[in-house]
C-alpha cells in the first residue's frame, strides 16, 4: 500500500472513533446516550450519502427515532 493510501486509511480509522454508523435504531440510541452523558441540548448530525434524497431520508429516520 502506498504512503498516501496508508495516510488515508489512518485518517478514516481515527475518524471512525468519533462517528456513529449503523441503522436508525442504533444511531438514535447512541445519540441519546451522548445527549445524557454531556447534558446536551442540541446535537449536530452530518450524514454522508450518495444523494440528497438519501441524506434527507437518513435525517428523517433518525428524527423519528429520537422523538420516540
Amino acid at each position: 500500500m502506498g504512503s498516501r493510501k496508508r495516510k488515508t486509511a489512518a485518517i478514516i480509522k481515527e475518524n471512525r472513533k468519533r462517528s456513529i454508523i449503523g441503522d436508525p435504531d442504533f444511531v438514535s440510541e447512541k445519540l441519546k446516550k451522548l445527549e445524557q452523558d454531556y447534558l446536551a441540548d442540541e446535537i449536530m448530525i452530518l450524514t454522508v450519502t450518495g444523494s440528497y434524497e438519501s441524506r434527507i431520508r437518513s435525517y428523517e429516520l433518525i428524527a423519528r427515532n429520537l422523538h420516540n
